[in-house]
């Protein structure tokens, strides 16, 4: 039984160039650039809706990923932050996690149409990692903890 539906994996996950996009995919990623450079861009076709994933490679070893659909609408802006980029709101809960003893690795902030939420990855130690989804106000939405292998 196939894993998707039934397409080869190359061309489920086919690395595209921005002239190989659809116009309005093309012209979403133009809007969405800011003064970054595309890495690479993924054509994902093994779901009902087929969409584009774009990394951007930002100033300051910033990191920005797009998720673009067919339609040119902007699915998902995730971008790579520091921790004294985070609100403050935000950081004050991290904080509690810190003086428990967790490592800060790393922050996203994702923007959808619906809502802003950070991600921040802790480093707990005897590898396993915590990983917190929080909103604007610094509220602990899911928490995960994972093995770091």
């Amino acid at each position: 039984m196939p894993l998707f539906s039934g397409l080869p994996f190359e061309r489920i996950f086919e690395e595209v160039s921005l002239e190989e996009c659809p116009d309005k995919v093309a012209e979403s990623i133009e809007r969405n650039l800011s003064s970054g450079r595309i890495e690479r861009i993924l054509a994902v076709r093994g779901s009902r809706r087929p969409y584009f994933f774009v990394e951007v490679a930002l100033a300051d070893r910033h990191v920005c990923k797009l998720q673009i659909s067919e339609e040119g609408v902007l699915i998902s802006r995730v971008d790579g932050i520091r921790r004294s980029e985070l609100p403050e709101t935000v950081r004050s809960t991290v904080t509690h996690f810190l003086k428990a003893g967790a490592r800060f690795d790393a922050a996203d902030r994702v923007c959808t149409s619906m809502s802003e939420e950070f991600h921040v990855e802790l480093d707990l130690g005897n590898n396993l990692d915590l990983h917190l989804f929080l909103d604007e106000s610094g509220v602990v939405l899911r928490r995960h903890e994972v093995g770091d292998f």
